[in-house]
């Protein structure tokens, strides 16, 4: 989960079963097998052993009521480009073959092929498995996406988790004002915003009616560029969003 691109081992990759099993995590390792800094959405992997793992614990036979994925970057994000601002690589709520099919309206001369990302071949056994929702945090905001309907028809959700630490001076300018953020999560000065900054956590929760997942404050939004409505205070339930059994 952490996002040190230069770790050495293969063997970072979780499955974890919680409440009595009814849950099950999947939390996996997307810096290791990088091979130096993506240049391409494509050269995001997470490796060919992982993701015999991943394919193994998903069709081992155990079907768990709930089923979600977490890690730190979704598999490709923005791609580098001309439009690319700083630090915006490997960023964005990108899930689906349509998804990177949109950045070729944005900067033709990229050339994506989904078929060859990985988040692509993810997804697409996710909602194989019905996995119920993706977690992941490296945008530091809040934001909820409708990925697509698994086999069973449940809705799976993509969900950027929030961060706990306030937004620094430049992040707006470097990253929330780049065309690809504009373009996947909107505008942040909208009233209500499509996203929510920091500080705050995703809380998830689960009981015999179904799973609910929320955004709450975690310290006083007084920090420069903060989209939290006006009075907002720690503990405050910013948005919830729930996922039917």
């Amino acid at each position: 989960m952490q996002s040190s691109f230069f770790r050495n081992t293969d063997q970072n990759y979780f499955p974890l079963l919680w409440a009595f099993g009814d849950a099950r995590f999947l939390l996996l390792d997307v810096n290791s097998y990088l091979k130096g800094k993506p240049e391409s959405v494509t050269d995001w992997t997470l490796g060919e052993k992982q993701k015999e793992r991943i394919d193994m614990a998903l069709f081992d036979g155990y079907e768990a009521p709930w089923k979600f994925i977490c890690y730190h970057n979704t598999l490709g994000g923005y791609p580098l480009g001309s439009k690319k601002g700083p630090g915006a690589y490997g960023r964005g709520p990108l899930f689906t073959r349509e998804d990177f099919e949109k950045i070729h309206d944005i900067d033709p001369s990229l050339n994506i092929d989904p078929e060859k990302v990985e988040q692509v071949w993810l997804t697409d056994l996710a909602l194989e498995t019905n996995v119920r929702a993706f977690f992941y945090g490296h945008d530091h905001i809040f934001f909820k996406k409708d990925v697509g309907k698994t086999s069973g028809g449940k809705d799976t959700i993509g969900v950027c988790a929030g961060g706990t630490t306030y937004s620094g001076a430049l992040l707006p300018v470097s990253i929330w004002d780049n065309p690809y953020w504009m373009e996947y999560y909107g505008p942040y000065f909208e009233d209500p915003p499509p996203f929510l900054s920091p500080p705050g956590m995703t809380e998830l929760e689960i009981d015999k009616n179904g799973a609910t997942v929320k955004y709450i404050c975690t310290a006083p939004p007084e920090c420069m560029h903060a989209n939290m409505p006006p009075g907002t205070k720690p503990g405050d339930v910013l948005r919830e969003y729930h996922l039917q059994k």
